[in-house]
């Protein structure tokens, strides 16, 4: 009477069996492998996205400048701030290249920070 050829244990005509252990390295494996794609891909989305913190080191865009006979720390700071304030810039070249107004020497090679 009731005679079905369907079986709970074996659904869809399979007959192999399979054991938890199985299930559960492929449960793990997937685990694995999903927090490893996870960990992969939420560096650069957040760096993408600006949610670095801010105690992260970005680098700073400068250029040399090697001084002439003449220059000074104003003339130079001057020539590069394109009608700015010069003041902020002469200070800036001052603390990157641990350099005073006196002691340029034509041939100097200065680190001039953009700003």
């Amino acid at each position: 009477m009731f005679d079905l050829s369907l079986d709970s244990e074996h659904a869809f005509g399979h007959r192999m069996i399979m054991h938890r252990t199985y299930v559960r390295r492929r449960r793990v494996t997937l685990a694995l492998v999903s927090v490893g794609l996870v960990a992969i891909v939420s560096g650069p989305v957040a760096n993408a996205m600006g949610l670095r913190g801010p105690d992260d080191m970005r680098p700073v865009a400068s250029r040399t400048y090697v001084v002439r006979d003449g220059d000074t720390l104003w003339s130079i700071a001057t020539r590069v701030a394109h009608g700015n304030d010069p003041r902020p810039l002469v200070d800036a070249i001052e603390a990157e290249n641990d350099v005073t107004a006196a002691a340029l020497v034509p041939g100097m090679t200065l680190t001039v920070p953009m700003t």
